[in-house]
């Protein structure tokens, strides 16, 4: 298998396995069945490999550790191999997204009297629709009080343009009936009175149907349209209409799609025929009437549901299934109860996103808690849909379209960048110098750990797409200074067994042993702490957070699990050196003898001295005030 049919494969796996994959095709491709067969290979040829080694090493007890230990390695140099982690928003620019609340949606919400919406309101939900893992470094903030920015990290087009996509859905749900003049010959007697003229700019039909005592009994809703392949809305309607009430948006004209469409071709279906209708007479869409009850009881509407996720219909399309909580299975029931076949004439339940109707399936029989949204959508649509669905609806409608749409470098500067670069480099380098000068032998089984401590971090990134940033970058270092702390608290514990007189073999187990307790100790609060950061802290602490998380995590397993097995293996074949620099012991030697300092006789004055010294901290902390902050605290 050559290197560019590999990369294929694992590429096209990847696509599959990320969330914000673009396209998808209708089935499953022969490099997507390669990159499950080198997935598979990747999982059980080091424990078939391991197996081997034991034996040949003369080690059958640690196969299974060899075999975890080569599955790191492996895993880690494949993924590696195929990509990088991305680059936040700070490490390498991308693309700023202004929108602006929509005016009309604000005019509405005052002549009801309602709240008035800001644009701190959005963050909260266009986050959890835009970035729900809260790994992606994408930044939403206010713009003022009508406009939100979005800051997107530099990713291509498609991306970009699916952020678009969420944002443009206000994600207002609601199941309502498709009218027809046998059923609803009242609603739309008020629906074809309620048709006004405005301000001048020519027939402005109402979209919402309300009864003499001014409560909402219908409403017109635009019939959805397939999205070609450039994501334009002019494809074939999603919905057959044939038997519905539908109306031109334009004028308020109802229509008679079966009488005007009589001797045309069905031949590609009637959604077809009907979108080539609306194509020729220059319409803008198609509207069709929509029954709601004046109860609340009867009204299902997207804070009813309890869950949304992507499925299938029976035709092996994509499609979206969703469960209703208890409160919105009893209003479903009583909506399709009321709503079942009459002799031949069956119902149709609407289903309704942001006025546009994705879907309308008969109602056969009532149905109590589960359904699904299905028509002719993409798996990407339908993903999307999930996203909007599961974070809810906005307060408010933003406008269709970004206001402002601008490409940036990165936000830290070139200088910044280069700086914290060279910090991680040196830091780094001269780490691994210090523990092979110090440590010897046992150095270099540490820098061994330590870089594939940083490899299955960053292998981890790439699998769960978490940007790398520069509060990353300092979460990698911190990971380093980490592995190594857990390292030295073997070493030292080694050297305290072999000062006792143990053979080495013993002195690797004990070291092992007495230091293991500590460095889970030790690590699990800090990785308490990072869970907490990753939490409740904003996009960039998360990415820090992330790395933090990880780093501890493995830095355990390459401490405790792989340095004992290469410890292990080079003691059963004799090249194992414990021998080891001791210029700790030695400085504090000659400074206070072989019987040291004598700590407690000291406690009075360093208890008094830590008191003076917090309280002139806290009084030069007071005294700075805001001064003290930073930019990134005062703005």
């Amino acid at each position: 298998m050559d290197c560019s049919f590999f990369q294929s494969a694992m590429l096209d796996y990847f696509s599959l396995a990320q969330t914000s994959a673009g396209a998808v095709s209708s089935g499953i491709s022969w490099t997507q069945y390669a990159a499950v067969g080198i997935v598979l290979v990747v999982l059980v040829l080091p424990f078939i490999v391991s197996g081997f080694l034991a034996k040949q090493l003369k080690m059958p007890n640690t196969g299974t550790r060899l075999g975890w230990f080569l599955l790191a390695v492996t895993a880690s140099v494949v993924v590696l191999s195929i990509a990088w982690p991305k680059l936040g928003v700070d490490l390498r620019g991308g693309t700023i997204l202004v929108y602006e609340i929509d005016a009309e949606k604000l005019r509405d919400i005052d002549e009801e009297g309602g709240q008035r919406i800001k644009s701190d309101d959005l963050i909260g939900p266009l986050t959890r629709r835009i970035n729900p893992s809260g790994t992606q470094e994408i930044i939403l903030r206010p713009y003022g009080e009508s406009q939100v920015e979005i800051i997107v990290p530099e990713v291509d087009q498609n991306e970009v343009d699916r952020i678009k996509d969420l944002v443009k859905e206000a994600g207002i749900l609601q199941f309502a009936i498709l009218a027809n003049l046998s059923d609803h010959a009242t609603q739309f007697s008020l629906a074809s009175e309620q048709a006004r003229p405005e301000n001048g700019l020519g027939l402005r039909t109402s979209t919402v149907v309300k009864n003499a005592a001014g409560q909402t009994v219908a409403f017109w809703a635009n019939v959805d349209r397939e999205a070609d392949a450039e994501g334009n809305r002019n494809g074939p309607l999603r919905v057959d209409v044939s038997g519905a009430i539908v109306r031109n948006p334009d004028t308020g004209a109802i229509l008679d799609l079966p009488t005007l469409l009589a001797g045309r071709s069905m031949e590609d279906g009637a959604e077809a025929a009907f979108a080539a209708f609306v194509d020729e007479q220059g319409m803008s869409g198609l509207e069709t009437l929509m029954i709601v009850s004046p109860s609340e009881e009867l009204n299902v509407k997207g804070s009813d549901l309890a869950f949304a996720a992507s499925t299938f219909d029976q035709k092996g399309s994509p499609a979206v299934a969703f469960t209703l909580t208890d409160r919105g299975s009893g209003k479903f029931y009583a909506l399709t109860s009321n709503n079942v076949p009459k002799g031949t004439r069956q119902r149709q339940l609407g289903i309704v996103l942001d006025d546009n109707l994705l879907s309308a399936p008969n109602i056969l029989q009532p149905i109590r808690k589960e359904g699904r949204i299905t028509g002719r959508f993409t798996r990407t649509e339908v993903q999307q849909l999930v996203a909007v669905l599961k974070a809810g609806q906005l307060p408010t409608a933003l406008t269709k379209e970004p206001i402002a749409e601008n490409q940036i470098g990165a936000t830290l500067g070139a200088d910044t960048i280069k700086s914290g670069y060279r910090a991680i480099g040196v830091s780094l380098v001269l780490v691994l110098l210090f523990i092979l000068a110090y440590y010897r032998f046992a150095g270099i089984i540490a820098c061994i750990a330590l870089a594939m401590n940083l490899a299955m971090i960053l292998a981890t990134m790439v699998l769960i797409n978490q940007p790398l940033t520069l509060p990353g970058l300092a979460g990698l270092v911190l990971t380093v200074g980490m592995s190594v702390d857990a390292n030295v608290l073997i070493f030292e514990r080694i050297r305290e067994e072999l000062k006792k007189g143990a053979a080495a073999r013993m002195a690797i187990r004990n070291g092992f042993g007495k230091a293991t307790i500590t460095i889970v100790d030790a690590n699990l609060t800090t990785l308490i702490t990072a869970i907490v950061l990753y939490a409740i802290g904003t996009d960039q602490i998360r990415g820090f957070a992330v790395t933090l998380i990880l780093g501890i995590l493995f830095s355990m397993f390459t401490a405790i699990y792989v340095s004992r097995t290469l410890f292990d293996i080079a003691e059963r074949h004799g090249f194992l050196s414990l021998g080891m620099s001791d210029g700790v012991n030695a400085v504090k030697n000659k400074v206070a003898g072989e019987a040291g300092l004598d700590f407690i006789s000291k406690g009075k004055f360093t208890v008094v001295l830590s008191a003076v010294l917090v309280v002139v901290g806290l009084g030069a902390l007071f005294v700075r005030g805001k001064g003290i902050l930073d930019i990134d605290f005062a703005g």
